[in-house]
């Protein structure tokens, strides 16, 4: 997949960019459309002077179009290993069904800070 970012103005050239890190700020705005209802406008400021060299928001600020090739897969690969050591490989699903158990093995997981849990009616989010 190919993130392609245009400068708003004057174009410049076009780069082959890596993504830049989280550098900017949201701020949600609370508006009213034209019948006097309200509707929220979020807005993302970019802290410029935090800019790496080689990153999209750096082609953008020099009036470049910025080609990123990003890849899907968020999977955390060091967690995925550590849980599979943990996670005994007898049962079909590979751990256990119940949720205790399931929670025993998150709990031995230290290096995640947010353990996100569903099941069909629930939604439980725990954070250390």
């Amino acid at each position: 997949m190919l993130n392609v970012n245009v400068p708003p103005r004057e174009v410049r050239g076009v780069r082959v960019t890596r993504q830049s890190r989280k550098i900017t700020q949201n701020v949600i705005y609370e508006k009213k459309d034209p019948r006097g209802r309200p509707y929220y406008w979020q807005d993302e400021t970019v802290e410029w002077h935090n800019v790496e060299p080689d990153s999209d928001y750096a082609a953008i600020r020099a009036h470049e179009i910025s080609i990123t090739p990003l890849q899907v897969d968020r999977t955390d690969y060091a967690s995925l290993n550590h849980l599979s050591s943990v996670c005994p490989k007898s049962s079909p699903l590979g751990c256990q069904k119940n949720l205790s158990s399931a929670c025993q093995l998150l709990h031995t997981c230290n290096s995640q800070k947010t353990v996100l849990v569903r099941r069909p009616e629930t939604l439980v989010l725990s954070s250390d």
